[in-house]
């Protein structure tokens, strides 16, 4: 008995091509989340990224639940950081600046029902402010964020941030 072998057609190639860029396509996804973590520095040693997404899906229906905004834990706080992508958009004087950093991130995280403050900074000279944002995570307390970057600040009254000393920080929640 032979066995015949059919090269494949046009059609099992287009196929066979499809899946072949899908797989890559995937690879190349779970690539780009691999290195957004490696971001935040401090993600790698607490949480496996494939808990990422069941951490922030599991806070997103419980939340939904409540119908109201919760403070996150930290790692829900920086799971979250992992997959927002407000940090991805490119800074443009007088277009795109940081107040439109923080305002996104403020709204992607109360998308996901994460209670969230944005952030004003004022600095002692008064010809300068900034905009971030903060967390107040149930278990590490009050954490600031920079959105152009994900990285975490301290921030208080006589702190340097960005070459500057930091006069007033002004906080607003979303509730």
């Amino acid at each position: 008995m032979k066995i015949r072998i059919k090269k494949p057609t046009a059609e099992q190639k287009k196929s066979i091509l499809s899946v072949s860029l899908t797989f890559s396509c995937v690879i190349i996804l779970i690539m780009s989340i691999s290195f957004s973590a490696n971001v935040i520095t401090e993600l790698r040693n607490e949480i496996d990224i494939k808990d990422i997404y069941i951490g922030i899906y599991k806070a997103q229906m419980y939340n939904e639940e409540n119908r109201g905004y919760s403070d996150p834990t930290y790692i829900e706080m920086l799971q979250f950081l992992c997959v927002d992508e407000t940090d991805k958009h490119l800074y443009i004087e007088d277009e795109y600046v940081c107040s439109d950093f923080s305002t996104a991130l403020v709204a992607n995280a109360s998308a996901f029902n994460m209670r969230v403050a944005y952030i004003r900074l004022v600095y002692t000279d008064h010809n300068a402010m900034h905009a971030i944002v903060a967390f107040n995570t149930t278990d590490k307390g009050l954490i600031y964020v920079e959105p152009q970057s994900d990285a975490i600040v301290d921030i208080f009254v006589g702190c340097t941030n960005q070459d500057r000393i930091v006069e007033k920080v002004y906080m607003i929640w979303r509730e």
